[in-house]
């Protein structure tokens, strides 16, 4: 009877020590589950996040600030900017320069008068640093002044006329064998000519027009070429 009883108890230990490992399994098996749940939910949300983009437009161009130029859309303007030599003869198109380089960037009126200052000459920066000086805290204004100083100091009819009329004169009577001074007088000629197309320096440069104009530069050419124009 003892035996019995021992035999049953056995049993019921073994019994009961499978229903833990039976418990401990399942409580294993069910936290493995949830984990990779966890694992697959995170993957599926970072694939959408990825394949976000995909759903752009991509025909919509991508903004640009257009009044914020780069450092080297800056500099190729500059670079084809030359710096004013303090002659009369040679400040229209300086001036034209400037201008087509100060419309397209985008620049305060401080940068402006640096710029200014940059590319003026010995003479003419001069000028400019004092008028800057004299406006400290106003680069509006000093801008301003500086320009019209230029344009007085350099640029008025008078001093441009006189100028360009002294560059004609010093070409000497040309030769045939003197093909490169054919090629001088053809570049002062067309310096003239561009100049004279701007309305404040029509009138005096109208002077070239007629004859008394025209034949100083005629008597400097080759006879042959002379007869040609007559």
């Amino acid at each position: 009877m003892a035996e019995l009883n021992a035999i049953e108890e056995d049993q019921t230990e073994s019994e009961s020590s499978d229903n833990g490992s039976e418990i401990v399994k399942f409580q294993l098996t069910k936290k493995y589950v949830a984990d990779q749940n966890k694992i697959l939910s995170k993957e599926n949300d970072n694939e959408k996040y990825i394949s976000r983009p995909s759903q752009l437009d991509l025909s919509v161009p991508s903004f640009k600030p257009s009044n914020l130029p780069t450092t080297i859309d800056t500099d190729l303007l500059t670079s084809r900017f030359h710096k004013f030599d303090d002659c009369p003869e040679n400040y229209v198109s300086w001036k034209d320069t400037f201008k087509c380089v100060e419309n397209e960037i985008s620049a305060t009126a401080a940068e402006e008068l640096d710029l200014l200052l940059q590319y003026t000459g010995l003479q003419s920066s001069k000028q400019v640093k004092s008028i800057k000086v004299a406006n400290t805290g106003n680069p509006s204004s000093a801008l301003e002044r500086a320009c019209n100083r230029l344009d007085s100091r350099y640029g008025s009819p008078e001093k441009v006329e006189s100028a360009l009329k002294m560059m004609l004169s010093v070409v000497p009577k040309i030769t045939y064998k003197d093909k490169n001074k054919l090629f001088e007088l053809s570049d002062v000629l067309a310096e003239i000519r561009a100049v004279k197309e701007k309305p404040e320096y029509s009138v005096l440069l109208s002077f070239y027009d007629p004859a008394v104009g025209v034949n100083p530069t005629i008597l400097k050419l080759p006879a042959g070429l002379q007869s040609k124009m007559a």
